[in-house]
């Protein structure tokens, strides 16, 4: 592989393989001296390039915001490094040494030197010192295994060659001082004790820790005969609960337990969602790093969420002092005397403090041992923002397992070999778990109790939103998932716990301050307070700015807490506060991308409307952002008959998807459109979803069946007397016509079109006619007539503030330029039609203006950037529906790799080319590909 880049986006997707990277975090660290504008046409090209060396498509893909890298843990050195180092730790804390050097040898063989040597700098420093670090850990381990094997002589010099690069990493001095004692070498082992403390002091100004103190004293002890003195409690508590025995995943977050201890006073929250795993997470670190804290571990469950009360802070520090030996009639009654007594009996240990369950930063507070040696792990469902900004603690989220992760989990359960063939069924027990550790485990756990039980038959049981919840239920109220979400609803205010089983009306929208007004009648500022209060909670994730998601079981359980507690009246007035705003919203951000007609009866306000969009880019990104929710929303709309809203939201929700060439998400649009239409007897409505019906159909190359609904869509506006939308159908009709070859019907269509709408004073109808006329002189080379009637189009759009339609028209200014010999021009003008249209999210219109900027610097002989342009065209046309495209895109990419002089990637362009203008029929692109390709003869 050559190329730093490509290798840094391979490194960085393989850290994260299974996980979504977004793209704005790879462009931060892979192209992180480029423009907003660049970086990302940049990232398209190395991908494609990436998807070429790995020569598997289904390895890489695009995912929601970023790209994933579909690839095993056993494919990624730093992945097996860290389950063989976990595996090795498991071993020493159930004393196998012997299984535990081994594994540490095969993790350490996996280097090949510096971590991510040959990538970025920022990647580097991102993630190169803690993969270090692991090394050292790991070359630590084994060391130590290595010295209680009786091999200490043999780690000696390496152990002087690691302290020669950290001579003040005291980890590295003890195991020395250990070694040096172990081969005879008391002597010298002492006066290392003594050498390292006086460049502590000179250096620091600090004094040995207390594993390395204690060490020392040991051997002082043993050198005067006497054996090892006891610790100062004369007793080390080991009070940790079981290590969960189902344990998967979570090496990212195990990775930053392990950099966060290393900090003096340690103090570091596990926050995250009810049932997310967070003690099992908090178990497993503690018993597999126990050997980090040689003066004990303690444990104490705080029940800040529980079916009982939560836990005095006093009765807390009761429990500690007794853990550490302090007699009961020596522990103080008063709060401020027991915390000082606290922090003095830990003062100087090397400690680990677990609590559990906690519900709050005041509860937390008097707990903190305040000494550098102790470290503290927390778990709690509340944000600790208090701990956090007061006490300097340290705050990781703890997310849902990954798709993998929760597999491998429900494999450990019911047994890996019961899983074999029903991928199905589990990945949809995976879904109806919404890959919860808690509710993994508890289907699991039903399926193995019951082993002729098919797991189909779990997945059924999860799919039913009645039964999800008693599925879940093993009989115990702490493991109960019900409850379990409940216990964080208790204390909210009144308004907030609304606010939250009103969340359950729609299934997956990422709420905002005004969409949950809208649905909950709060005042924008009062819903945003109650949506904070659900994120501290951990009820509902922060997504971004004014953004929450909560995950499928959070949302079923707010739905059936709502059919429980809120009235029939109270749920449907939310769902038509919601689907107003969506109706509205939508309306409105197409409005400034490309003004639709308006509906009849107009759109009513909703109760709380959205503040304006500040320009196209912004109205872009909230459609963008909104688009499946909108669909999930038109989607209940007709289940629950809201017929205006299912008529007034298609109309938007249609024209964004053609936009994106989405028309498989458009015709389900348009099905439910039908259905509203007709049961509301709206002829002008019916009209519109036929007209919607021919244009997506155009887009997917099926003309036969758009002209079908054109045809269809004419007759009903001549019945409605809608001079407009007659209009705009004789043109869709042209548009059909002129895909299909049929030029001079094409012609005659846009000539019927532009005289009703002259008749009919519809000025923009005219513009659009115009442009497309100009579209079929061009399929006939007069490229002189074009250019005039395409730049009219576009003055007239721009003043008309027609964004998109001004774009298009820009588009095809430049493809005539280029076609007459123009190409500084052409290339000028196609570079600010991609502009425009990406900030429109039209990416049907920057695929026609990369594919105009392609073929104007192909003709400049500038191959480098006609490949670049060509190569992302092809990404969009790979993504959409239409074949046609697909067809001309594939035929330009032969075209310039050919005139690249690259023979071999011009054929297969050409075969590609040839494929799909035979499948779709297109007589005359498949000779123009077979021809080329003939002419290409042996070179290609």
């Amino acid at each position: 592989m050559t190329g730093r880049r490509t290798r840094s986006l391979l490194a960085l997707l393989s850290l994260n393989a299974g996980r979504v990277v977004p793209v704005e975090r790879i462009l931060r660290l892979v192209w992180p001296g480029e423009t907003v504008t660049t970086a990302p046409r940049l990232l398209q090209k190395q991908v494609s390039a990436l998807r070429g060396l790995i020569k598997d498509p289904e390895l890489l893909r695009r995912q929601g915001t970023g790209y994933v890298l579909h690839a095993a843990r056993a494919a990624v050195d730093a992945h097996v490094f860290e389950d063989d180092c976990a595996a090795a730790r498991s071993a020493l804390a159930r004393g196998d040494v012997k299984a535990a050097a081994g594994l540490l040898r095969e993790a350490l063989a996996l280097w090949r030197g510096p971590a991510l040597a040959g990538t970025t700098d920022e990647l580097a420093r991102a993630f190169g010192p803690g993969l270090e670090e692991q090394l050292l850990a790991a070359r630590c381990d084994r060391i130590a295994a290595a010295i209680d094997l009786g091999d200490a002589g043999d780690v000696l010099g390496e152990l002087s060659e690691l302290i020669s690069d950290r001579p003040v990493d005291e980890r590295l001095r003890r195991l020395r001082i250990l070694a040096l004692d172990r081969t005879d070498r008391r002597g010298e082992a002492i006066g290392e004790y003594h050498e390292f403390r006086r460049i502590l002091d000179d250096e620091l100004g600090v004094e040995p820790g207390a594993a390395l103190q204690a060490a020392y004293t040991d051997l002082i002890a043993e050198r005067r005969g006497r054996g090892a003195l006891p610790p100062p409690s004369h007793r080390i508590p080991r009070q940790l609960p079981a290590a969960p025995r189902h344990f998967v995943g979570r090496t990212d977050i195990l990775a930053a337990l392990d950099a966060a201890v290393e900090t003096p006073s340690a103090s570091v929250a596990v926050v995250g969602s009810p049932g997310v795993g967070k003690t099992a997470l908090a178990l497993h670190w503690a018993h597999t790093r126990s050997d980090l804290f040689p003066d004990g571990q303690i444990y104490v469950n705080l029940r800040g969420y529980d079916e009982s009360e939560p836990m005095p802070s006093a009765g807390a520090l009761g429990l500690l002092l007794m853990a550490v030996a302090t007699p009961e009639s020596e522990i103080p009654a008063d709060l401020d005397a027991r915390a000082a007594a606290w922090r003095t009996a830990v003062a100087g240990r090397r400690m680990l403090i677990v609590l559990d369950n906690a519900r709050d930063s005041e509860q937390l507070r008097p707990l903190l041992p305040g000494c550098p040696e102790t470290s503290v792990l927390v778990t709690s469902r509340d944000m600790l923002a208090g701990l956090i900004a007061g006490e300097g603690a340290t705050r990781l989220l703890l997310d849902r397992l990954t798709v993998e992760e929760s597999i491998g989990l429900l494999g450990r359960v019911v047994g890996g070999d019961r899983l074999t063939g029903q991928r199905g069924a589990v990945e949809a027990i995976v879904q109806g778990c919404a890959r919860l550790p808690l509710a993994l485990r508890l289907a699991a756990e039903r399926a193995a109790r019951r082993p002729g039980l098919p797991l189909s038959t779990v997945a059924e049981e999860l799919t039913d939103e009645l039964r999800r919840f008693e599925v879940l239920d093993a009989g115990d109220p702490r493991t109960r998932v019900h409850g379990v979400i409940a216990w964080s609803l208790r204390d909210l205010p009144q308004e907030t716990a609304r606010l939250f089983r009103l969340l359950g009306v729609h299934p997956n929208a990422e709420p905002t301050a005004h969409f949950a007004a809208n649905l909950t009648g709060l005042e924008p500022s009062a819903a945003a307070r109650g949506l904070e209060l659900l994120a501290n909670a951990s009820l509902v994730t922060s997504t971004g700015a004014d953004r929450y998601g909560l995950h499928d079981l959070l949302r079923a359980f707010a739905a059936a807490a709502a059919r429980e507690t809120d009235d029939e009246a109270t749920r449907r007035g939310a769902m038509d506060g919601m689907l107003t705003w969506y109706r509205h919203t939508a309306n409105a951000a197409m409005d400034l991308l490309a003004p639709l007609r308006d509906p009849t009866p107009p759109c009513p306000p909703p109760l709380f409307p959205q503040p304006p969009f500040a320009g196209q880019g912004d109205a872009a990104l909230w459609l963008a952002s909104n688009l499946q929710a909108m669909i999930t929303a038109i989607r209940l709309a007709a289940e629950h008959d809201r017929h205006e809203h299912v008529r007034d939201l298609h109309y938007p929700l249609v024209s964004f998807l053609l936009q994106r060439r989405d028309v498989d998400q458009a015709l389900d649009v348009l099905d439910l459109a039908a259905t509203a239409a007709a049961r509301l007897g709206d002829v002008a409505a019916e009209a519109d979803v036929a007209s919607g019906m021919g244009k997506a159909h155009t887009v997917a190359y099926r003309l036969d069946k758009a002209r079908t609904h054109h045809e269809h869509a004419a007759r009903l506006y001549e019945k409605a007397g809608d001079s407009q939308g007659q209009a705009a159908v004789l043109r869709g009709m042209g548009i059909a016509a002129a895909r299909a070859g049929d030029f001079d019907d094409a012609l005659a269509l846009f000539e019927r079109a532009v005289a009703v709408a002259e008749a009919a004073g519809i000025h923009s109808e005219v513009a659009r006619c115009g442009v497309n006329i100009g579209n079929v002189h061009t399929y006939l080379g007069a490229y002189d007539k074009a250019l005039p009637l395409m730049r009219s189009g576009y003055e007239y759009f721009t003043i008309a503030e027609d964004q998109t339609a001004a774009t298009a028209a820009l588009a095809c200014v430049s493809y005539c330029l280029c076609e007459l010999g123009e190409l500084d021009a052409a290339a000028e003008h196609a570079t600010r039609a991609v502009d425009a249209a990406r900030r429109l999210g039209a990416i049907s219109l920057e695929e026609y203006g990369l594919l105009n900027l392609a073929m104007a610097r192909s003709r400049q002989g500038r191959h480098p950037e006609a490949v670049d342009a060509i190569t992302e065209a092809v990404a969009i046309v790979e993504a959409t529906a239409d074949q046609q495209r697909r067809c001309v895109i594939y035929s330009a990419l032969g075209r310039i790799r050919q005139k690249a002089g690259d023979p071999a990637m011009a054929a297969r362009a050409f075969r590609e080319a040839l494929a799909v203008a035979e499948a779709i029929g297109d007589t005359s692109a498949a000779a123009d590909a077979a021809e080329r390709l003939e002419g290409l003869g042996d070179e290609g």
